[in-house]
């Protein structure tokens, strides 16, 4: 009788009446998808409404910095501004279509026409948040002074057209750093009183 025992047994989960108890349901996780499906659609409302966006509300609050138009329609990704003026210098008509994909790159691209009185502007464009400006296809064939008009600095009063074919032109802090393609200054004239004609 001094033999002992090395283990207990134990003590089976059953209750007072005898019966075995049912084991405990696993715990359940709570579910995502609510939450997920939440996000989601409020991407899509917030994608939406940004598409959406007329473009007359983007101009409304350029007119601080100085830029006016007589007519604006479309949307933010793809309009149109009629009379399109900058700090009193008239530009004309612009037309523009973004690409939504570039800002996830952190830039701002699409195709912009602008039509002035005198000649015409069409290019590809894209525009980094660094400031640094690239324009592609780009086509022009306008007088000096819409030149002068856009911010291009051109001597005052001096008369011709230019046109130009450029397949790339890069522009930092609005200087030009690389350029590829061609530009021709025709019938050059001099300012008064000379008015030499310096050909082109």
């Amino acid at each position: 009788h001094g033999q002992s025992r090395t283990g207990q047994r134990q003590p089976d989960a059953r209750t007072p009446g005898g019966k075995l108890r049912a084991p405990a349901p696993p715990a359940r996780r709570r579910s995502r998808r609510p939450t997920l499906l939440l996000v989601l659609g409020l991407l899509a409302a917030a994608v939406f409404v940004i598409a959406t966006l007329p473009a007359g509300v983007v101009m409304s609050r350029l007119q601080r910095y100085g830029v006016a138009a007589d007519a604006v329609g479309g949307t933010v990704w793809s309009g149109r501004a009629q009379g399109l003026a900058a700090r009193g210098n008239y530009l004309g008509d612009l037309q523009w279509s973004l690409r939504p994909s570039a800002l996830l790159r952190g830039t701002l691209a699409g195709h912009a026409v602008l039509s002035a009185t005198d000649g015409r502007i069409e290019t590809d464009f894209a525009r980094a948040w660094s400031g640094r400006v690239r324009l592609e296809s780009a086509r022009a064939d306008l007088s000096l002074g819409s030149l002068a008009a856009l911010g291009v600095p051109v001597t005052r009063n001096w008369r011709g057209r230019v046109a130009a074919d450029l397949s790339k032109l890069e522009l930092d802090v609005d200087w030009p750093i690389a350029a590829v393609g061609t530009i021709d200054v025709n019938d050059l004239t001099a300012p008064p009183p000379r008015n030499a004609r310096l050909g082109g």
